[in-house]
């Protein structure tokens, strides 16, 4: 296991309290991949089909130089399904591995404590995802189906129809980690 904070915090500079743009490159590089990689080997011996099952491969991740936010991971999820959708036999693995502490560490200052809200809302972690479209029934089993933003109501209509449920927001809310900002941008659009 890698603790990234305690190489940060070696490397802090006395300025700033963050380590160097190069300190930060050196362990993006060796890590987002191979956090990746540990959660797709992991996807494909759960799967139960062998590698050679998998036809794409799509990554994402919003750390490093040109952060693309929190919409890679939806885009890499679009840019499967699309390929799926329009090649029968594709299994497509979506990789989305991230380290963000790498991006907004700063080390512990006493003056300044909003640091330690970047530290404590963004984190290091990887996930994966094995989309297919008009999977084999004889030897796999779909857990979810993607549906188009136009679709959803139908669908949610038509899940909950039996149960008497059609006020979506009594059901849950998913919250953006992004914090106070990000969610007040959302909110005074809507």
């Amino acid at each position: 296991m890698l603790f990234i904070s305690d190489i940060l915090v070696q490397t802090c500079t006395p300025t700033n309290g963050a380590p160097s743009y190069d300190t930060r490159q050196a362990l993006l590089i060796p890590t987002v991949p191979q956090l990746g990689k540990e959660v797709a080997l992991k996807a494909i011996k759960e799967c139960g089909q062998p590698v050679s099952k998998i036809t794409h491969l799509v990554c994402s991740t919003a750390t490093g130089i040109e952060m693309h936010g929190c919409y890679s991971g939806a885009a890499a999820i679009r840019s499967a399904k699309e390929l799926a959708e329009n090649n029968s036999r594709a299994r497509v693995l979506v990789v989305s591995s991230e380290l963000l502490s790498t991006m907004f560490f700063q080390g512990p200052m006493e003056t300044k404590l909003n640091h330690l809200f970047g530290n404590v809302i963004f984190g290091d972690g990887a996930s994966t995802v094995i989309i297919g479209a008009y999977p084999d029934l004889t030897i796999e089993r779909p857990l979810f189906q993607l549906e188009s933003a136009t679709c959803i109501e139908a669908s949610m209509k038509d899940a909950f129809r039996d149960i008497d449920i059609s006020d979506w927001n009594s059901l849950f809310l998913i919250v953006h980690p992004g914090g106070p900002t990000i969610l007040n941008k959302v909110n005074q659009k809507l």
